[in-house]
């Protein structure tokens, strides 16, 4: 079993050479999903295998 590791839109737009807002927008369309932090309720993580998997098949327009 892996684990995936989770990123911030930030960590997650650097992984793929793209802005934050950006990802947020991926988010916004249903493109990402973005998980709750159990930490800190108010900050929405992206799965690092579900970008790559977005970005490798199908990079969508910003």
């Amino acid at each position: 079993m892996t684990h995936d590791t989770y990123l911030t839109a930030p960590e997650a737009g650097h992984e793929v050479g793209v802005h934050p807002a950006t990802i947020s927008r991926w988010v916004k369309r249903g493109l990402l999903t973005a998980h709750v932090d159990q930490l800190d309720k108010r900050r929405r993580l992206i799965s690092r295998s579900e970008l790559r998997d977005l970005v490798d098949n199908h990079t969508p327009t910003a």
